[in-house]
């Protein structure tokens, strides 16, 4: 039986594995999906240890993606063009008898978003993290926006600052109310938190539901709860964070060698 894994935090909550088992079986694909709940200073012995058990490859989730870039550098393995340049790794293959750092976010993030939006004008990312990296390369790279039409919300820029230099930065609370009732049409959260007072500072408070009107608000960690984000719903577009998480699986199956449709990755989740 082929193995395929997934490290991070909490990965009990995780729905990669609920969608990867479904689709084995579905498909008859001898092969099963197991998640490895690790610490963070946990993360080095976790990566030694899967390479000696025979997987396929491993998911990397938060907290670990820019982590595991790093040790792979530090252990001289492989990692893609992708994954250097956002100095980041959420798939890695062990198929060619050694570790090889793929991110398949970004393509992951431009699929989910160029099925439901053609063109973003102008974007607002909160977060700082591995998703945070792949959602502005793909808007710089694949919507072919200017590095001053990105306005991001980060508690920790200057890593990020790093990596993407020139980017308009500011602090949770810090983006001037201008910027979001002109040109913006789209909020991507990657942050695992419920970003409704964001929300209510960028726009100006009581006006949120009238400013956010025309937007298209994409939550990658699925925060749907708060009773602004439910009202978000009548006035602005929002698309579910699950559809990244369908684009990432299915990329993650071709890496690997799995023909699985994305119709039944997406069947998972029911």
């Amino acid at each position: 039986m082929k193995k395929i894994g997934l490290i991070g935090e909490n990965t009990d909550k995780s729905l990669s594995a609920r969608m990867f088992n479904h689709a084995f079986k579905k498909h008859k694909v001898d092969a099963t999906y197991v998640l490895f709940n690790v610490p963070k200073m946990g993360l080095w012995k976790a990566l030694e240890g899967i390479r000696h058990l025979g997987f396929e490859g491993v998911n990397i989730t938060n907290p670990f993606k820019i982590m595991t870039y790093q040790y792979m550098k530090m252990q001289g393995w492989e990692v893609t063009e992708r994954a250097e340049n956002l100095q980041a790794v959420n798939l890695i293959s062990y198929q060619k008898g050694r570790p090889v750092g793929f991110n398949v976010d970004e393509p992951a993030f431009g699929i989910a978003l160029r099925k439901r939006m053609q063109n973003p004008h102008k974007a607002v990312v909160v977060g700082d993290g591995g998703v945070a990296r792949a959602v502005i390369q793909s808007l710089l790279r694949e919507f072919h926006l200017a590095k001053e039409e990105l306005y991001i919300i980060s508690r920790n820029p200057g890593p990020l600052r790093r990596v993407f230099p020139g980017l308009n930065m500011y602090r949770p609370s810090g983006l001037p109310h201008a910027i979001m009732s002109k040109d913006v049409n789209l909020i991507v959260n990657t942050v695992e938190a419920d970003i409704s007072y964001l929300l209510e500072d960028m726009v100006g408070g009581d006006t949120v539901i009238k400013r956010l009107k025309k937007k298209t608000l994409f939550d990658l960690c699925y925060k749907e709860s708060s009773s602004l984000w439910q009202s978000i719903g009548d006035v602005a577009r929002t698309i579910h964070g699950t559809e990244m998480l369908i684009e990432v699986c299915a990329l993650t199956a071709e890496r690997l060698g799995f023909h699985i449709p994305r119709a039944s990755f997406r069947e998972g989740l029911k």
